[in-house]
């Protein structure tokens, strides 16, 4: 069972226009800055990561992670929906 997003990272084309676009929105940036290539965005609990990827990566959204209770029983349970993740579930502790 999840019990939270912990933060969401997108794709942009344009890190410049991103923050922009996030901190007019209420957000502080808290990690790099419009020149880098991956930056970080805080409004409250709320942690949102921006990350450029190349014009020919279009298909690569971004990722979420996610805190939950058993993180073998969720990779089950994705396995068992016919799903392959790009990855393993492993726990971040």
């Amino acid at each position: 069972m999840m019990q939270h997003i912990s933060a969401v990272t997108y794709a942009v084309r344009a890190m410049p226009e991103a923050l922009t676009c996030y901190t007019m929105r209420g957000f502080t940036l808290i990690y790099d800055g419009p020149q880098s290539a991956c930056s970080a965005l805080q409004a409250g609990e709320a942690f949102v990561n921006r990350m450029v990827t190349p014009t020919d990566m279009a298909t690569w959204w971004g990722r979420t992670i996610c805190r939950v209770k058993d993180v073998n029983s969720l990779g089950r349970r994705v396995c068992a929906q016919r799903r392959t993740p790009a990855a393993p579930p492993h726990d971040a502790h």
